[in-house]
């Protein structure tokens, strides 16, 4: 019997944050998967950390969330860094920048966090 895989702890810090910025835009992953172009299967597993998105797949995510690439990076290293117990739902992300960006004509709405 193969061992069974163990998750990279940084891949499942992404798909929690990618899963807090879905939700809280009450998006379904068919919602997210028609947004960014990417396959909703992929993006679930994603979700639970079992893939590990490329540049590429981030800078896409980012776009569609209205957020910075970098601030999505940012949270992982804050996570990493934070003390057992710190929850994703802790950390916000920049009011002004999805404000601009909705200004710019991003498909995502403000929300708030």
């Amino acid at each position: 019997m193969p061992r069974a895989r163990v998750p990279d702890e940084d891949a499942v810090r992404f798909g929690a944050i990618v899963t807090r910025l879905r939700m809280e835009r009450r998006w379904t992953l068919a919602d997210l998967s028609r947004l960014s172009g990417l396959n909703a299967t992929w993006l679930g597993v994603l979700e639970r950390g079992g893939n590990s998105p490329s540049l590429t797949t981030i800078f896409k995510l980012a776009e569609v969330f209205g957020v910075e690439a970098a601030e999505l990076v940012r949270k992982i290293e804050q996570l990493r860094s934070a003390p057992a117990g710190v929850r994703v739902e802790s950390l916000t992300f920049s009011r002004e920048l999805r404000q601009r960006r909705w200004a710019e004509g991003n498909r995502a709405p403000p929300h708030r966090y």
